[in-house]
């Protein structure tokens, strides 16, 4: 059957996408054949049937497979009569069809036993085919393949293959075409930053028809493509592999040390990073060169040199940087953006049958020794969470997405970090007392039911002033008291939300308390942050509140949390919030001071005595979810409970643990067509449009007009324009306003001219497009309040229900009924990250001394922590503060899509050292 027995995870399940739709990886069209309709509807193949089944294709040697390549063609013989049709489409495909069979995927077998083929035959055409067992469509390639026409030698034949494939393709396929045609001509308007720095890389060849394709990718890849279809990027892969240990090479950290991990787990070859450093480039191709070149595994002696590879980076006037010797039966070129960091193939280029035999044999010998052994077949990933289904990401700074199929694969978070811990928890007999400050969605409760279930811990009381939230948490969470204001704390009571009267504050001893008091006051967007005393605004009493908790009921773990804008410096102090939070004293004027304080007045928390404190910066993106989200996150600890050696201990936790968790795309978070929750939503949303539909669509403000104009003046195209819009059935996107649609196109154009991914492409629109508000690296961009997130590849907006999803939530047992679409949004861009609040907390319980009758410890050491970021303390020293209070790039800074910000400030830091340094010396 091609799988590894009953014990193997079964492939993700296809999903189904209308006709007319271009169907991606793993999507089947939602049709049958009129044979099927009439005679086997309950077949496998049917409708109704087909998304619980594994398919498979019959090979040439009468074996099934899950490998496109590896399926063979039923011809029609001359007895056969009746019409030759697509079991799916129900379209006549000439006289070539697949044999396809199927077995039941795991959650639908009703007797547990081995599991066989179903006797059903279908027969599927090529397309159809490839859809059932999750691989792309031919269309999905179409753009590449059309690019090779480009280095054709006849001009005539390549001219009429272009005018052939002009006429097959769509509107999107023909504006790629006719834009890289003019770039190559040097007649368009195709000029920006990117494809300049592409030319500069095309001119460094002899060839004047060489095209370099849009798309970045590994070196494996880029290789398979003149190899293809004999020989795949993980044939390659395997083998270079081999050659690394072979040589000692396979450097932790690095792509190539991600590619072993991923094989020698069955999984997928990974994406290259976003930004491949050449030396890791150069270290692959020279190790894969020197395998094939290998003659040790030819079989017979021969000094022939079967590949060679040349390099072609930009800005480096030195020429292409050869690896392999001439001659060679097969040479390749390759493309280096020296400014992107990235890898790019030519276009065209294919080897002859008998050079890829050959290349293959030696590929093969390579995999068949005992270290290539190490890598099996690709599995993919069970979606059951346990700890058994989380693997090991070689680094943990931002990289390309890869998708694991539908679900969320870290949902296990708990249950794999207490496991890997060997942690005993029991706190049955004494519940730790839990409350919470300004939470939002109760994220904390959340993780705290994952780590120590509901009879652990009692929710003393909560506080929001928001009757979202509250709404929210009443439904769903089991809080003893919710007051609608965090002031009532220090009153000793105030009106509560469950009860609706006047409550007391509970005098019990507080365990834990968890606190995110509001953003607004530090967050870049906010014009009075540069006020010299930022905390006299309203927004700003949550946290003073907080800190007159901590100092009367001095719990024993405080953990606050608050957005990355606290390291900004304020240009008009050179001090930053972060150093207000921590060191901070009132005004001198009475007037400036909190309301009740005297001038002078110590706010900083680290004047509390009796605890130790430690903070650290935490990205939801290494807890398992596909977005940066970079969150401060405070720890203190009451000195009787650990105090600051149990604060140093938790951040060694999270250190150790950052990464270890699957976060898969942003695509497997998004719900299939067929859910409830999305007919639901797509009908409330064309309820919202019928209303308005005699006002039309809102219109875009003066501001946003200009903007968009001028937008479109870069882009060189006038306001008619409809490149996206345009294609789009009617109602498609019933409640958008006329801003959305048109910055929906404004960001197609973008992707179109920058070469963007546009299955993985999200958008916010909730953002002016002057921000490029957009992604197509699989993480989704920064989930705020008011997003309003789009996705490109299922041309819709994502649900809140997605979003809440996206931030760790359980979802399938919220109850969300009472709650409209831009409320649950809300709950979603208000809320923290339940895996990352969740590792913090983990880290408090079984680090802290909680008192007697209370069991908490660990009976493992803890696991080498994988690759850290750059250390955000640096931006808390002077020299960074003055650097960055004048610096063009403090707003990308405070961004939380922007991860270069952080390295291009400090070199602007060494530079301002070297200049002064060198004025220094002067006389």
């Amino acid at each position: 059957v091609g799988y590894a027995g009953d014990s193997a995870a079964d492939p993700p399940p296809i999903r189904f996408v209308s006709r007319g739709t271009e169907p991606k990886a793993g999507e089947v069209i939602e049709s049958q054949s009129r044979e099927i309709r009439s005679e086997f509807l309950s077949s496998p193949i049917g409708k109704r049937s087909r998304a619980k089944y594994n398919w498979v294709a019959r090979t040439a040697g009468g074996c099934f497979t899950r490998d496109p390549e590896k399926m063979t063609p039923f011809v029609r013989g001359q007895g056969q009569l009746g019409s030759w049709t697509c079991d799916i489409c129900g379209n006549r495909c000439c006289d070539v069809l697949y044999i396809f069979r199927a077995y039941l995927r795991r959650e639908f077998i009703e007797i547990p036993g081995p599991r066989t083929l179903d006797p059903f035959v279908a027969y599927v055409s090529w397309k159809c085919g490839r859809g059932l067992m999750g691989h792309l469509s031919d269309s999905q390639r179409f753009k590449e393949e059309v690019f090779g026409l480009a280095s054709d030698g006849d001009v005539d034949h390549a001219r009429t293959r272009l005018e052939d494939a002009l006429r097959r393709a769509g509107r999107e396929e023909r504006l790629n075409l006719i834009e890289e045609l003019e770039r190559l001509a040097g007649i368009g308007r195709a000029n920006s930053w990117r494809s300049l720095e592409m030319h500069a890389v095309e001119r460094l060849l002899d060839d004047r028809a060489a095209v370099l394709l849009h798309t970045a990718e590994d070196v494996f890849r880029a290789v398979a493509r003149t190899l293809a279809p004999r020989i795949g990027a993980r044939q390659l892969a395997v083998a270079t592999l081999v050659q690394a240990r072979a040589q000692g090479k396979v450097m932790e950290g690095t792509y190539l040390s991600s590619v072993a991990d991923n094989l020698q787990k069955g999984l997928a070859l990974p994406q290259a990073p976003q930004q491949w450093p050449l030396e890791e480039v150069m270290q692959c191709v020279k190790l894969l060169v020197e395998v094939v070149n290998n003659s040790a595994y030819a079989g017979s002696a021969s000094d022939e040199t079967l590949l060679r590879i040349e390099l072609a980076c930009s800005w480096d006037q030195s020429g292409l940087r050869a690896f392999g010797d001439k001659p060679a039966l097969v040479t390749i070129r390759l493309g280096y953006l020296m400014a992107r960091r990235a890898l790019h193939a030519f276009a065209g280029g294919h080897a002859t049958k008998e050079d890829a035999v050959l290349i293959g044999k030696r590929l093969d010998a390579a995999a068949a020794s005992p270290v290539g052994a190490a890598f099996p077949l690709p599995q993919s990933i069970g979606g059951s969470g346990g700890a058994g289904d989380c693997r090991l990401p070689a680094t943990r700074h931002i990289e390309r997405a890869i998708s694991l199929g539908f679900g969320w694969h870290g949902k296990g978070w708990a249950r794999h970090f207490l496991a890997m811990l060997g942690a005993e928890l029991d706190f049955g007999a004494r519940p730790l007392n839990f409350v919470t400050g300004c939470s939002g969605a109760e994220a904390p409760y959340w993780a705290m039911r994952e780590l120590v279930g509901e009879g652990g811990f009692r929710h003393l009381w909560g506080a929001e002033i928001n009757e979202n939230p509250r709404r929210f948490i009443l439904r769903n969470c089991n809080v003893t008291h919710l007051y609608e204001d965090i002031r009532s704390v220090m009153q000793g009571g105030g009106l509560c939300a469950k009860h609706g009267v006047h409550c007391a504050l509970p005098k019990d001893e507080v365990d834990i308390f968890v606190g995110g008091f509001p953003c607004t006051p530090y967050s870049f967007c906010n014009p009075k942050r540069f006020k010299r005393n930022c905390f006299t605004e309203p927004a700003a009493v949550p946290f003073f509140e907080m800190r007159r908790f901590i100092v009367e009921r001095k719990p024993r773990l405080v953990v606050l949390e608050n957005v990355r804008g606290l390291l900004a410096p304020n240009p008009e102090t050179s001090t930053t919030p972060m150093d207000f939070i921590l060191r901070g004293r009132n005004p001198d004027t009475l007037a400036d001071c909190y309301e009740g304080t005297e001038p002078g007045a110590e706010w900083g928390l680290e004047f509390i005595t009796g605890y130790g404190l430690k903070w650290g910066l935490l990205y939801s993106l290494d807890w398992g979810l596909p977005q940066a989200r970079p969150r401060i996150y405070i720890v203190m600890v009451r000195d009787d409970a650990g105090g600051q050696k149990a604060a140093d201990r938790m951040f060694e936790i999270l250190e150790a643990f950052a990464g270890r968790l699957p976060s898969g795309a942003v695509n497997d978070f998004v719900l299939p067509r067929d859910d409830a929750r999305v007919s639901a939503a797509q009908k409330h949303w064309e309820q919202r449009a019928a209303k308005r539909k005699e006002k039309g669509r809102t219109p875009c403000s003066r501001y946003t007009e200009a903007l968009f104009r001028t937008k479109r003046e870069e882009l060189g195209v006038s306001a008619d324009e409809r490149p996206y819009t345009g294609i789009m059935p009617p109602g498609w996107y019933p409640h958008a306003t006329e801003k959305m649609v048109q910055q929906l196109d404004l960001v197609h154009m973008f992707a179109e001219r920058q070469g963007l991914d546009k299955d993985f492409l999200i958008a916010d629109m909730s953002q002016q497009v002057s921000r490029h508000a957009w992604r197509d690296d699989g993480n989704v961009p920064t989930l705020t309040t008011l997003s309003q997130l789009y996705s490109f590849a299922h041309h819709r907006q994502l649900l809140g229900v997605e979003c809440l999803w996206l931030q760790g939530f359980p979802i399938d047992t919220l109850q969300l009924e009472k709650h409209t679409e831009a409320e649950r949004i809300f709950l979603a861009g208000n809320a923290m990250s339940v895996p990352v609040v969740g590792a913090v907390l983990m880290a408090g319980l079984v680090t802290i001394d909680w008192g007697p009758g209370r069991l908490a410890r660990v009976t493992r050491a803890l696991p080498e922590a994988i690759t850290c970021r750059s250390d955000a303390n640096l931006l808390l020293t002077a020299e960074v503060g003055e650097v960055v209070s004048r610096s063009t790039c403090a707003p990308s800074l405070l961004d939380d899509e922007d991860e270069g910000a952080v390295e291009a400030v400090l070199s602007e830091v060494r530079g301002a050292a070297a200049g002064a340094a060198e004025a220094s010396s002067e006389p």
